[in-house]
């Protein structure tokens, strides 16, 4: 995985205003219909990522290798969830991000 450039493309998505963070605004987005792919921090709690798992079955869910205060660089807020609502930023970063099917909804 590029992290650099997956970095880059979220933040293409949060200048966009596409891009959603925090759990329950995560949540609210992926009830609307609007959220195409979630992205956690690597940091995050992992009773964290069970609810948000649990929550959202449907959605492809992937772990990025960076902490919470790397992702607030990049998107300014300090959240470990990301919800990315445009369906082609979601392709772009899921391309990016692996080569291997199996890494999602881990």
């Amino acid at each position: 995985m590029d992290e650099k450039r997956v970095l880059g493309m979220l933040s293409l998505c949060r200048r966009a205003g596409r891009l959603t963070a925090g759990m329950e605004a995560v949540l609210e987005a992926a009830g609307k219909g609007a959220a195409f792919l979630v992205l956690l921090a690597e940091d995050l709690s992992p009773r964290s990522a069970r609810r948000l798992r649990q929550k959202l079955p449907a959605l492809p869910v992937a772990t990025l290798p960076c902490t919470m205060q790397t992702l607030s660089v990049v998107t300014g807020k300090l959240s470990g969830i990301l919800a990315v609502c445009d369906e082609n930023f979601a392709r772009g970063i899921q391309a990016l991000m692996t080569d291997d099917e199996e890494e999602w909804n881990r």
